[in-house]
Formats: C-alpha cells, structure tokens, sequence
C-alpha cells in the first residue's frame, strides 16, 4: 500500500487544541528531499524519518535529508529508486521495498543494503520484484506483499521466502489477485489482515488459513467495498477498514458485520472521499482518516467528520489534496 504526496506535511497537533487549527510544515526538493512525490514515511527508533519518493530514499534528521539512491556500479547499493514501502523490525534494521527492485535489508553500520529478488530459477526466492507492503508481526516473522498477489512468509535464518496465493481449488486460500495491506491486531496474536482488490482475509497462522470478508448486496452489514486499501486498531481495539470507493468501516468482531461510514454530497459532515488511504489515531485519541480528497479527524461520539483539505490562500495548511 502506498501514497503519493507532493512533499511532506509535518503536522504540529497541538494547535489544534489550543486554536482549533491545523498547522503543517512543508518539506520537499527545495529543502533536500530528493523527490516531491513521496509513496511512503516512517519515524524510527533511532529518531529520524525515513521518506520513500519515486527517486530516492531519504532519512530525515530534523534538519536536512540523507538521500540513498541506486548505484549501477555499487552492488550493495539500493536496488531500485522507486521506494514503495518501509519497516522497522524488532531489531531496528530497516526494510525497503521497491517498484522492480524487490527487497532491500539496510545495514546501518556499512549504509549499505543486501538484496532480495526473484529469481525464476529458485521457487524459495521473492515471489516478485515489486514490493507492496513490508509487516512483522508478533512471532518476529516478516511478511512481504508483492504485485503478483502474494503474501511472502520470510524465513530469517535461510534467507528463503513461503507464498501464499490465491487458489480457485482452495477456498481457504487468500482471496484477491492484489494485496494492499497487512495488519496484526495487537489483541489477536496469531491473526493477520489482509487487504485485497477483493475483500478483507483473516489469516489464521496456526492453521494457515484464511477467511474471507467480502461486499454482499443483499447483506447492508457486509462489507461496503472489494478493494481495502488500509487496515488499523485503534486505541480501543476497534479495528477500521479503509476502502477504495466504499469510505470507512467499522468491524465488529463478535457479530463480523461492518459499519459504513461513506461520503454524502449533502452533509459536509459527512467523509469528504469514499477512496480511503490511510487511517491514524494520534497521542489524544483523535482518529485521522486520509482520503483522496483531504484530511478528515472524526467524531466518534456524534460519527461525523471535520474536514481538512486544500486551502491556496492558508500557507500553513496542506499542500495539496491527498491523491493518489
């Protein structure tokens, strides 16, 4: 799963407590960053942010950017400019997923990176270059979704990859031909999500089986759409569902119905897109909903949303409307 932005926004949140404003800081070519379209951000452990663009890798200090770029000539250089995805371990070693380039592992000691890629002459190998998503969940076993589809179980010590993909023959297989996010509830050890271009999976990790959770016309409580696009628990354990076109769900695990929460022409407090990215609940318990058109913190008490999009006239608001 991936975004574009056109620079980054760094959001200061406590003005809005005190003002009822919403500040960003803006930083992009013309302050270091190697590029303006940015597809992935992470903060470390160490303290910096690393910043995936379509040309470069950079590690933000607070101060200025670091860029990491491919190198022809450096065979431990990255493997790909186009950066699609970012994690930290539970080691603190960053992971690096690229568009055609596969996998990256960065040593922080050497800066240098070892590759992982396909290699149609060993079926163990990356199931395919271009890398989707990057999890670890809470066994320390790192999970990789590639572009063909499938789900990559990553085996440390024999550096050899397990996929799992859709099976017509198995309906317990992983039901979609995209994966575009993988999430861990932190109160359900041995689950795993996963968002498909078909619907939200259930991966059972003891069995090795999953569930499937998809749109049904006749049902108002399924879910609202096929593509899910981002999955995340909030503080209180609920877990949120963000599609592309059907807005935002709540799931209620006891009954597994959905609840939609979809944008109205006629409510401006309504969410302001259907096409949902990306969803974060801050240090005060706000819930931030980021759609193709703008920014939304969402009132759970009253279920409506406040808008915040592009302004021209507001220089310290977003830079441009979130989009794909």
């Amino acid at each position: 799963m991936s975004w574009i932005w056109p620079g980054i926004m760094i959001f200061a949140p406590g003005l809005l407590c005190q003002s009822q404003r919403v500040a960003f800081d803006h930083l992009d070519t013309e302050k270091g960053l190697s590029n303006n379209y940015v597809r992935c951000i992470i903060s470390d452990s160490k303290g910096f942010i690393w910043i995936g663009t379509e040309d470069g890798l950079n590690r933000y200090d607070g101060h200025g950017c670091k860029v990491y770029k491919h190198d022809p000539a450096i065979p431990n250089s990255l493997s790909g400019n186009h950066i699609q995805s970012l994690y930290e371990d539970h080691q603190g070693i960053l992971w690096v997923g690229t568009w055609l380039g596969g996998l990256n592992c960065f040593d922080r000691q050497s800066e240098t990176f070892q590759r992982f890629q396909h290699d149609p002459k060993i079926p163990a190998s990356l199931s395919h270059n271009e890398v989707v998503d990057i999890y670890e969940d809470h066994s320390k076993i790192l999970w990789i979704a590639t572009y063909d589809g499938k789900l990559n179980r990553f085996d440390r010590d024999t550096k050899t990859f397990r996929h799992f993909g859709h099976d017509p023959q198995n309906p317990q297989s992983l039901y979609g031909e995209m994966i575009f996010d993988i999430y861990e509830s932190p109160g359900q050890p041995n689950v795993l999500w996963v968002g498909t271009n078909w619907g939200l999976n259930r991966l059972d990790l003891k069995s090795e089986t999953f569930k499937h959770f998809k749109p049904d016309p006749q049902n108002p409580q399924s879910l609202s759409y096929r593509e899910v696009y981002t999955i995340y628990e909030d503080k209180a354990g609920t877990l949120w569902i963000g599609t592309y076109g059907g807005g935002l769900n709540y799931f209620d695990r006891q009954s597994e119905t959905f609840r939609h929460f979809m944008h109205d022409p006629h409510d401006p407090q309504s969410l302001s897109n259907d096409y949902v990215r990306t969803i974060f609940e801050d240090h005060s318990r706000m819930l931030w909903i980021g759609t193709q058109e703008g920014l939304n913190l969402f009132d759970r008490e009253n279920a409506t949303f406040k808008r915040i999009q592009y302004d021209s006239y507001n220089l310290e608001g977003l830079s441009s409307t979130l989009r794909l």
